[in-house]
């Protein structure tokens, strides 16, 4: 089962606490990518991340317990291959974990045109990884990076409890199993080379066909001096003890951490108290909020029935409005009708001082004629005459 590409993987390879993690800060600046999938740092322990893929751990982890070990036990690990999985995995969870090897493999780890990845474990699971890339077609690297066997067993020790005499032990358990491992060719050197001049090393890495930029600020800033645990003085943990004398000292690394965890469990047991107490306060103040809801629910009902009341006067008042609107039309036509009348009364009694003036007139001809005529009729004889005609004409 064959890519269709080739692909360039660099495995990194290193004790736990050995500087794999600050060589793959100088990797990454040179191009390498390591993928999406890659473990939080861990403030304290690794400042700037491990470089390490969680898929990848996770399969580690698996393989290394299907031994029966856990990573810190592994001080007597024999050659690991596809078959020694198989001959202590029960079932198929030798098949799953190969299959979940070749998945991840298939996946890669970004798109750089150099992929890498790195696990301590390595040292003990590397040669199954190996075979993954042989069956899938992908070209496989190796670095491997050391350091003092003391500095690790040092480091060990401030970061797991680990006593100084097991971490050496384990050091070289892991050391042990990566020699058997270990193909011809491979680009091997140190912690102190590495802080000493980053870029030689990535240099030693480009000239060895790893597609890697050499030069460049973000490479020479990449490797941290001030991320290096504090150099371990030789002591009398660095001779060589019984496996009596490394259980009692084990025995006594467990009371000291028995200790820490006990005094923690009190300030544990301190905070679930104070958390109950703070439960009892939220439940209270959940009442209260509670209470204070079916208030303003009430009072967002009032509101409800206040804001129908005020559309209700509104309606009113609009019609009201409108009421009063046609009052003052009607209002403007009367006034229209009386300003008629006021001028139709004004000519009527125009013509009525006119009527009255031309009486006035008629009356006075009637006054000279009545005049005229009473100086008719008082001629002599003849006057006497007029009288009696005009008085049987008016007869």
């Amino acid at each position: 089962m064959n890519q269709s590409r080739s692909r360039q993987l660099l495995f990194v390879v290193g004790m736990h606490r050995s500087g794999t993690s600050a060589l793959c800060a100088a990797l990454s600046a040179s191009g390498a990518t390591f993928g999406q999938y890659l473990l939080e740092a861990l403030p304290g322990v690794n400042e700037e991340g491990f470089w390490e893929d969680e898929d990848v751990v996770r399969v580690n982890e698996a393989l290394i317990n299907a031994r029966g070990y856990a990573w810190y036990t592994a001080l007597d690990w024999e050659a690991y291959s596809n078959e020694a999985l198989a001959s202590v995995s029960a079932g198929s969870t030798s098949d799953e974990l190969l299959a979940t090897i070749d998945e991840i493999l298939q996946r890669g780890f970004g798109d750089g045109p150099l992929e890498a990845v790195k696990d301590p474990r390595f040292c003990l699971t590397l040669p199954v990884w190996l075979q993954g890339c042989e069956r899938l077609g992908i070209d496989p690297h190796l670095c491997w990076i050391s350091r003092e066997p003391l500095e690790v067993a040092a480091s060990l020790q401030r970061r797991d409890g680990l006593p100084l005499d097991y971490g050496l032990r384990l050091t070289s358990a892991y050391l042990a199993a990566a020699e058997q491992c270990m193909p011809e060719g491979v680009q091997s050197f140190s912690y102190n080379q590495l802080l000493a001049d980053p870029e030689a090393i990535i240099a030693r890495l480009a000239e060895s066909g790893l597609p890697l930029c050499v030069t460049g600020s973000e490479l020479r800033s990449s490797v941290r001096q001030d991320l290096r645990n504090e150099l371990a003085e030789p002591s009398q943990a660095a001779t060589e003890r019984s496996d009596l004398d490394l259980l009692k000292l084990m025995a006594e690394a467990f009371i000291e951490r028995g200790q820490l965890l006990t005094e923690i469990g009190e300030q544990h047991t301190t905070s679930l108290q104070t958390l109950l107490e703070r439960d009892a306060q939220i439940e209270e103040f959940d009442q209260r909020l509670k209470t204070a809801g079916a208030h303003l629910e009430q009072a967002l009902a009032t509101l409800a029935e206040r804001d129908a009341q005020i559309l209700g006067f509104d309606k009113q008042l609009a019609e009201l409005g409108q009421m009063h609107g046609d009052a003052l039309k009607t209002l403007e036509e009367r006034d229209e009708q009386i300003a008629d009348f006021d001028r139709r009364l004004s000519e009527v009694g125009q013509m009525h001082s006119d009527a009255l003036a031309r009486i006035g007139e008629l009356d006075e001809q009637v006054a000279s004629i009545y005049e005229q005529l009473e100086r008719v009729f008082e001629t002599p004889v003849m006057g006497r005459v007029f009288r009696r005609m005009w008085i049987r004409e008016q007869g």
